[in-house]
C-alpha cells in the first residue's frame, strides 16, 4: 500500500530555502525522508552572525518543523523516519563552520527523537551521505 507524495516544509521564518528538498514518500506505513539545508562558505572570523542565524533557522529549525509534522503520521503507522543530513557531519572542513555546526545539531536531534519515539515503535535514521545515485536512493 503506498500512500500520495509531497514536499518538505518551507522553513519556519518563510526564508526561502535555496538547498535542494526530496520529496516525502510514504511507503508500507509511513516513511519521511527529508533533505533540509543551505549552505556558504568562509572562514568563522568572516561570516556575519546573520549568515549563521539564517542557516540555522533553515538545517535546524526547517528539520524541526518537518519532525514535528511527519510524527504523529508515522507513529500512528509504526513506521520510520529518514532525514538526510551530510557527510560533512562527521568530517569537518575548514571554511564550512556555518554549515558543519547545523549538520551536527541535526544529528543530535536526530539520536534525541530517536529515543522519544522508540517506545512508539518508530525507526528513526540519519543518512550521513555525501551525494546520491540512483543506486544508493534504491537501498
Amino acid at each position: 500500500q503506498k500512500r500520495g507524495g509531497g514536499s518538505c516544509p518551507p522553513s519556519p521564518s518563510g526564508i526561502p530555502v535555496t538547498g535542494f528538498h526530496v520529496p516525502i514518500v510514504h511507503f508500507i506505513y509511513y516513511t519521511k525522508l527529508c533533505a533540509i539545508g543551505w549552505s556558504t562558505f568562509g572562514d568563522f572570523e568572516w561570516v556575519q552572525m546573520d549568515t549563521y542565524r539564517r542557516i540555522v533557522e533553515i538545517n535546524i529549525f526547517g528539520l524541526l518543523q518537518a519532525l514535528k509534522k511527519a510524527a504523529p503520521l508515522v507513529r500512528k503507522g509504526k513506521g520510520r523516519i529518514v532525514t538526510v543530513t551530510s557527510g560533512l557531519a562527521r568530517s569537518p572542513a575548514a571554511s564550512r563552520s556555518s554549515y558543519i555546526i547545523t549538520k551536527y545539531g541535526g544529528m543530535g536531534l536526530m539520536e534525541c527523537v530517536r529515543y522519544e519515539l522508540k517506545r512508539f515503535g518508530v525507526q528513526v535514521r540519519a543518512s550521513k551521505r555525501m551525494f546520491f545515485t540512483k543506486k544508493s536512493i534504491k537501498k
